[in-house]
């Protein structure tokens, strides 16, 4: 089963330095967002280095309809 993760969810898991949760994917908004807020909160290079590691190994879906059926 896949677990589409939400923005809140994966500043969370960034901040606490937990694992993504196993069959993890996150939309293209979701890149949009976390982006847009790393530059706004001002990220400091591990935090930024963290995200970049994220966003290179979870799957990125696009903003279709059949994502509603995951």
């Amino acid at each position: 089963m896949l677990h589409l993760l939400d923005t809140n969810v994966l500043i969370n898991l960034i901040r606490s330095k937990t694992e993504l949760p196993a069959y993890s994917v996150i939309s293209i908004v979701t890149v949009g967002e976390l982006k847009a807020f790393a530059t706004k909160r001002k990220w400091g290079y591990q935090k930024r280095l963290t995200l970049e590691k994220i966003l290179n190994t979870i799957p990125i879906f696009g903003i279709e309809y059949s994502l509603t059926d995951i």
